[in-house]
């Protein structure tokens, strides 16, 4: 399991390849005005202060967004963000971090795995696009593209019979 601090750094150092950071005394707000509506590129981190974080974010006409994390520890600032009229939802945290063993695996033979190149970068920002939860397409278009031609990040696409289905992504910190 990561700690909260390298979990923090691991995020930190991804969000900054698409967006610009702020750091404040009690944690950062990042902001990227080309793509407001994109999820991950508009957001703050951290409790206190509800009333900086909802001004910073409406003067740039974008609506504001906390992520939290250890939420179960965090029930004040929660309670005091629904009372403000903001929603709560819950996701998974998507990092998985690699134990350094090579599993063995089966072989399907209508399944394949290949790097995302240039060749193919169109299939695999299709799959991409098809994500809802990752905003509109354009917004989507941008932070893929950015995030492809950054070397931290390796992109993966599966094909089963020949279609592409899924990516997967390496980031590299």
């Amino acid at each position: 399991m990561l700690q909260l601090s390298s979990m923090l750094a691991l995020d930190f150092a991804y969000l900054d390849t698409f967006t610009n950071r702020k750091d404040t005394a009690w944690g950062a707000i990042f902001c990227n005005e080309k793509q407001p509506n994109y999820y991950d590129s508009n957001h703050a981190h951290e409790q206190q202060v509800i009333d900086e974080v909802i001004q910073y974010f409406q003067s740039k006409h974008i609506i504001p967004r906390f992520y939290i994390y250890e939420t179960q520890q965090q029930s004040a600032l929660i309670a005091a963000l629904l009372a403000r009229g903001f929603h709560y939802e819950e996701l998974s945290n998507p990092v998985q971090v690699w134990n350094s063993q090579i599993e063995q695996h089966i072989q399907h033979p209508d399944r394949s795995i290949e790097i995302v190149t240039e060749d193919h970068f169109q299939e695999a920002l299709e799959v991409e696009r098809n994500i809802w939860e990752n905003g509109n397409e354009t917004n989507v278009a941008q932070v893929f593209k950015k995030q492809f031609t950054n070397p931290a990040f390796t992109y993966y696409l599966l094909r089963e019979n020949s279609i592409p289905c899924s990516l997967a992504c390496i980031f590299q910190h």
